[in-house]
């Protein structure tokens, strides 16, 4: 069956391991077998990009490689359910004929030897791709839901050109019920239908899932609570305590609310609105909330933190937030946060003016991290530097403002540091560091991490400004056994 199935060259050795040839404990299954489970790569399940770098299943990776080396190897692999468990149908962008059309008797391989193993799978599905033969994946993969445990699904359901010619697959709707994949712990799902009759959906029925710690749901994923009626709406999720969710038109919008208000006990929220953005018709209570982010390119972040109840709030990340320090002021007054991360992506002409108030608004906090995304030359980043040094001069503010921050990471990216013309200037670092210095007496960290432009601008100098940030007197004036500085990790020193 394994000749046939996977066309293993008839050239594998058939020996059992020798002395001369490995290790005399190889020939222990059960130790084989533990060294083997080593080679697997699985994503790691504590980061949020876990699956950015999983290596897709193909006959060069293991497990398959095992079957290559003897038949002793061969059988240990195929007789350990676990190494089969985890099946990446990441297709390349420009695959070659061979490998998409092995992948359906490959998944066929992984669910047998599998057998009752939980299993971790990606399935990456669009339209550039032979579109029958990834379905017939997908449907293979559908038929063991009862032994998912970490899935993620992107699958775009549009109609697509194969070599040439116009592609005919048949309407893909499908309806994923959680209630139906009792081993779920993760579940990361994207779904980007095309309108067309033929495109066919996939609609998400978030039933009772009595082991889901973490969901992500993508920005035109359809999706609907399902309540069952012997149950209280909070305790379908019981576990679930990371929600990802990035709603786009008026029916997502109220069924994310829906969501949040079935999962009070969830501690981290990723949430991302842009346009059709309506806030929440009452007040959702999330007491245990303890990481939020929030991703409002159109619209303003105070609109959900005025409607939202998190007492226990200890870290905030704002992303592509515009005008914020305008606006934020009277929703982050009553949040107890500690750790604050800013993506300054655009400022009115009047946000310094406001500045000081955000300040006085976040006064609690210990972290504090501002991260340049600006445009090229826009000289915005800068004149936001000069004006945070001035704000934290004593005479700007009646109050002392963030006087228990120990901690301040500086990201920005290596154009801001240039005019038009070329000219560089490390002015508005300087001002920045001399600042906290003035103000900070006790342990105090301040972190300066440069990043890359985009293509069009490479040819800023990275490592001259690096060398200038590292030798300035005025900022190594600054340094102490209190008062440490470290520019793109190298910690500076007089």
């Amino acid at each position: 069956m394994v000749d046939d199935a996977l066309q293993i060259p008839s050239s594998a050795s058939t020996s059992s391991p020798t002395t001369s040839s490995c290790h005399s404990a190889l020939y222990l299954p059960e130790i084989l077998a533990k060294i083997m489970s080593f080679s697997i790569y699985r994503p790691d399940t504590t980061k949020t990009n876990r699956w950015s770098r999983t290596p897709f299943t193909s006959k060069t990776n293991p497990p398959w490689v095992f079957l290559l080396v003897s038949k002793f190897w061969g059988t240990v692999a195929l007789k350990t359910p676990w190494l089969w468990s985890t099946f990446i149908a990441r297709v390349p962008y420009t695959p070659r004929d061979r490998g998409i059309v092995d992948i359906p008797r490959m998944v066929d391989l992984h669910m047998i030897c599998a057998k009752q193993e939980p299993l971790t799978l990606e399935m990456y599905w669009c339209g550039e791709h032979p579109t029958l033969i990834m379905r017939s994946v997908f449907l293979k993969l559908w038929a063991k839901q009862k032994q998912w445990e970490d899935v993620r699904l992107y699958v775009a359901l549009r109609m697509d050109r194969m070599w040439g010619k116009p592609a005919t697959p048949e309407p893909a709707s499908f309806m994923l019920r959680l209630n139906d994949i009792p081993m779920l712990k993760r579940l990361d799902i994207d779904i980007c239908p095309e309108p067309h009759v033929r495109s066919g959906k996939l609609v998400i029925g978030l039933g009772p899932a009595p082991l889901l710690e973490t969901l992500s749901i993508g920005e035109t994923t359809k999706f609907r609570i399902i309540p069952p009626s012997d149950l209280p709406t909070t305790d379908i999720f019981p576990k679930l305590t990371t929600i990802s969710m990035s709603p786009k038109f008026l029916d997502q919008y109220f069924n994310c609310w829906k969501l949040l208000e079935a999962t009070p006990h969830v501690e981290k929220l990723c949430l991302k609105c842009g346009q059709h953005f309506f806030h929440p018709r009452r007040t959702i209570a999330l007491p245990k909330l303890q990481h939020l982010v929030m991703n409002f390119d159109t619209v303003r972040p105070e609109e959900f933190l005025q409607h939202c109840y998190s007492p226990s709030l200890q870290r905030l990340e704002l992303k592509q937030c515009t005008d914020m320090f305008a606006n934020l002021r009277t929703a982050l007054q009553s949040l107890p946060i500690k750790e604050l991360s800013v993506e300054v992506v655009d400022m009115g002409p009047y946000d310094p003016e406001y500045l000081v108030d955000f300040l006085q608004a976040v006064g609690a906090l210990r972290w504090l991290q501002i991260y340049d995304d600006t445009p090229t030359y826009s000289h915005m980043f800068a004149g936001l530097l000069n004006s945070l040094a001035i704000a934290l001069q004593p005479e700007s503010s009646p109050e002392p403002l963030l006087s228990g921050l120990s901690s301040f990471e500086l990201r920005i990216r290596i154009s801001s540091f240039f005019d038009e013309v070329g000219s560089g200037s490390i002015r508005s670092v300087i001002n920045v560091v001399q600042a906290f210095r003035r103000k900070c007496h006790t342990l105090f960290h301040l972190s300066v991490t440069m990043l890359h432009s985009d293509t069009r601008y490479s040819v800023f100098p990275f490592k001259d400004v690096e060398d200038m940030l590292c030798e300035d007197p005025e900022i190594l004036e600054c340094l102490s056994k209190d008062f440490v500085v470290t520019v793109n990790g190298k910690i500076l020193s007089k």
